[in-house]
Parts: C-alpha cells; structure tokens; sequence
C-alpha cells in the first residue's frame, strides 16, 4: 500500500452519519490496545456481576470466555465443576464458576460458566471469547488506540463504504467466521481473524503448497510460540512476497508455521489456512469484524512495518503469545 490520499474529514463525516443512525445504541467504554505492558492484544472493560470494569483481551479467535484466578478470587467466585482448557501446545483441566451477569456495552452474557486459568497466562483479567462476541461488532481503531464493541453495522450503511475502505464478506456459523479469499504468494487458502494472537500463523497444508509453488520457499528462523495454557511450541517463520484478502494487499509479509490445534477445531486442519493476528491488523487505521453482517470491513493506511517480530529481550524470553482457549468435552469416568 502506497501513500494515503485520504481524508480525516472524511473519517470524521462517516462516523457522524453512523452516530445519528445509530445514538440510541450503548458503546462499550475504549480501551487502550494493551492488555499489559510488551503486548499488542486489544481489551475492553468489562462488568462481571455488576462489579468491576475488569481489563478483558478481545479474542476472535476463541470460542470461550476465560476468567484470570485473581479476579475469582477478587469476587468470590466459587467454583462449579471443571472444563478442559485446550491451548495451542497442551489441554489443561481448570475450575469454572458460574457468571450470572457480564457486560461490555451492548454485549451481555448471562449464566456463564468459565474457566479459570492463571493470570500470568493470561496477562488480562481474562478472555472475551466468541459465545459472547458472537452477534455483534468488533472495531479497533490504531489510529485513536480504542477498541469499541457495537452493535451490527446498521441496515442504512448498507452498501456505503467509506473512502478506502475495504469490505471482505465471511462465512462461517456461531462466531467462527472465515474467507475463503485469501492467496499467500498465490496459493489460496482459508483465512480467519484472531485478535488473541500477536502474530499470524499458517498451517502444514499451506507451507506444503507454497514450497511447491516456490521450491526455493525456506524457513528464516524459528520462534517460540506459547499460550494461554502453557508450553511452547515452535514456529518456523517464512517470508513472503505478499498476501491478498479480498480486494487489499499487503507486500513484504511473515508468518508463522505451525500445525496448532486451532486449525482442527475450525476444521482447517486438511486443507491451506491461516490466522491473522495481531502483527497484521496493526498495519491498517481501523479494521472492523461485523459478525452479525458477516463481514469485515479494513480502513486502509499508510502501511507501517511489521515490527511484532522483533523483540529486545535475551532470545529465550522472545515468546509470541497466541491466545484461543478453547474447551473440549470432559472424557467421562467410570462410577
């Protein structure tokens, strides 16, 4: 992406217009796009039980809605039952409690039951997963630093887009939406939004296409990847001519290789697919996922590097965090 001719102007009359359709709807309070300080994931507050705010990582990639121990403990959560936690490197079996009232702005939950899981795993208060992103809107703006959930885009923008920007129609059913316009250097794949990761990551599938398209494809370095579970897996970090969604483009491009686990609960484990994260979305002004409209919508910017790879501790502390918890059935015991 070149330079921008675009307008602030124009920016500032589009978000008028949508305020007046849209005034009698609630706004969750911005946030800062750090849950902690050295991360990139985006939070929002959120009220658990009336009390709070609490500092909640958005994650779009993850199905479930995950609690830090020192809030349970802050609230006197008691615990309820247990529910297996599956990360990207290991599945651990964590205490849930029961949430009889969350709310960030127009999102609510009602008697949810979540896991608990360390806070410094987490490194947020917790996890606000798709069983509550589900139906609404996601906007993150990197130019203001504010996160915002809304309601869906409403019916009267339909078919408007603003000055370069880009709308990308998804797919998919109970929050796991997906394109299936994307192509790494020409290989086609599947691709999904994962707000939970600081990097992006590719599956075996798609680094087995693209070496056969381009035989002299090789892996540049190797990173650690960790999770919210624990562990440490490696990634193999390929470089790339360019990756194209839709109808945008971004050149001078790296991901990840890994075979996680979330490509098999999306049901990409077979087949070339990719997770964007945060390394990627931070190079546009305001990216936008509408999972009641099912479509995302990418205010293009001047790109600005990819710096989410480079990292100014000693190697060993050079951890990319991916977030996605994910929860699996219990395996039944025998009484």
């Amino acid at each position: 992406m070149g330079q921008s001719g675009f307008s602030r102007r124009h920016l500032l009359q589009m978000g008028a217009a949508a305020s007046l359709l849209g005034r009698a709807r609630a706004e969750a309070p911005p946030a800062f796009l750090a849950a902690e300080a050295g991360t990139s994931l985006l939070t929002t507050d959120v009220r658990l039980n009336g009390q709070g705010p609490y500092h909640f990582v958005v994650d779009t990639g993850a199905d479930r809605t995950v609690l830090a121990d020192t809030v349970a403990r802050d609230l006197l959560f008691a615990a309820s039952g247990k529910i297996n936690v599956q990360g990207i490197v290991r599945t651990v079996e964590a205490p849930s409690v029961r949430i009889t009232k969350l709310e960030a702005g127009p999102v609510r939950g009602e008697a949810l039951d979540v896991p608990i899981l360390p806070r410094e795993l987490l490194q947020a208060d917790g996890f606000l997963g798709l069983d509550v992103l589900d139906g609404h809107r996601v906007v993150m703006d990197f130019r203001e630093g504010v996160l915002r959930l809304l309601e869906p885009r409403p019916s009267q923008l339909i078919g408007f887009d603003a000055p370069r920007e880009v709308p990308v129609k998804l797919s998919g059913s109970e929050g796991r939406l997906r394109s299936t316009q994307c192509l790494v250097d020409g290989v086609r794949c599947t691709a999904f939004i994962d707000t939970g990761a600081e990097i992006s990551v590719g599956n075996g599938p798609l680094y087995r296409a693209l070496a056969e398209k381009h035989p002299t494809l090789r892996s540049v370095e190797t990173i650690p990847l960790t999770g919210v579970t624990g562990g440490v897996v490696a990634g193999d970090v390929v470089a790339l001519n360019g990756i194209s969604l839709g109808g945008l483009s971004i050149l001078d491009s790296r991901i990840a290789i890994a075979d996680l686990q979330v490509f098999r609960l999306w049901d990409l484990a077979e087949t070339p697919a990719l997770f964007i994260g945060m390394n990627w979305l931070h190079r546009f002004n305001r990216v936008a996922i509408d999972y009641g409209r099912k479509e995302m919508r990418f205010d293009l910017a001047v790109a600005r590097p990819d710096t989410r790879w480079k990292c100014n501790a000693p190697d060993e502390d050079c951890h990319y965090r991916l977030g996605s918890p994910y929860t699996i059935p219990r395996p039944s015991v025998a009484t």
